[in-house]
């Protein structure tokens, strides 16, 4: 991201060059586009020879180790690494409904055993699924004498 340049600006998505050197559209909400907006305009208004969409003082930013270090001390999330918010996304993704094949374009991996590395299971992830499966099936509150036809008249079991 940080050799992002201003020309690849469009409509809600640019496409990006990706470590392999495939380009895959990366469309953005549109709270992250507002931001983009006003770094556009900053760009314009202060910048305007620097291309770089992420920069320093119209400088490429060469390093952001100090500022990651930073940023996530003053957030409380200390040790937390830029890529292990690639695991975040995917699991967001994931638990937000959204179809395993498009987490997959939108997030990069090619292969399902690579996505699938990033797609944790948490312990919090199992309990879920027992409490999906309580809901699911309920209890009826009705007896099993009114559920069956009279042609199954009760007897006790011996």
């Amino acid at each position: 991201m940080l050799s992002m340049f201003w020309q690849t600006r469009s409509n809600g998505g640019s496409r990006r060059t990706t470590k392999n050197d495939d380009a895959r559209p990366i469309y953005l909400p549109q709270v992250l586009l507002d931001v983009l907006e006003q770094q556009w305009r900053e760009h314009l208004e202060q910048y305007p020879e620097c291309h770089y969409v992420f920069h320093r003082r119209g400088k490429p930013i060469i390093s952001y180790a100090k500022d990651w270090r930073k940023a996530i001390t003053e957030a409380g999330l200390v040790r937390k690494l830029p890529h292990d918010f690639r695991r975040t996304a995917v699991r967001n993704l994931v638990r937000a409904g959204v179809p395993e094949r498009v987490a997959m374009a939108i997030t990069g991996h090619k292969t399902r055993s690579v996505f699938e590395r990033y797609n944790i299971v948490s312990d919090g992830d199992l309990k879920e699924a027992v409490r999906k499966l309580e809901r699911a099936f309920v209890p009826s509150t009705t007896t099993l004498s009114t559920t069956l036809p009279d042609a199954f008249p009760a007897k006790p079991l011996n």
